[in-house]
């Protein structure tokens, strides 16, 4: 997920809600149909001087994940939801695992800074992900009963 500032959120919302996103009150997430998310543009968290890009299919879970989450088939529901901070006065942007796992990201614990740098995958649609990301779970399974 990704909180942002409702005065972020807003402008967010101003963009995706002319391309056919809404809001799903059962769920509390946005929503659009699945045919609809290559309309949307890529959207730019600035960290610094840095831009960090994540494609309109990134903002969106993907159908299977959503259908899991209580959605209906055809739609996606969106990451990306309002903190209800005010922008300046508190943590402007909160990033989780969809938008980390497009990066590549480190943490220095003396200096307490991240880094975070583009992979080959940062601008992939899941469905271009989807057969490299089940080789690499199939590659990391292993017998787990000498841990048991």
């Amino acid at each position: 997920m990704c909180m942002m500032a409702t005065e972020l959120y807003d402008r967010y919302l101003g963009v995706v809600q002319s391309l056919g996103v809404s809001y799903n009150e059962d769920l509390g997430l946005l929503q659009i149909r699945t045919k609809d998310v290559a309309k949307l543009p890529t959207f730019y968290f600035r960290l610094g001087t840095n831009k960090l890009p994540l494609i309109g299919d990134a903002q969106f879970f993907p159908e299977a994940d959503s259908v899991a989450l209580g959605g209906r088939k055809g739609y996606r529901y969106g990451i990306i939801s309002d903190s209800m901070a005010d922008l300046g006065t508190d943590v402007d942007v909160m990033i989780g695992a969809k938008i980390l796992e497009r990066f590549l990201t480190s943490y220095d614990y003396k200096t307490g800074r991240m880094s975070f740098q583009p992979t080959k995958y940062t601008e992939q649609t899941y469905a271009q992900m989807g057969s490299v990301m089940r080789r690499s779970v199939n590659a990391t399974i292993t017998d787990t009963s000498d841990n048991l």
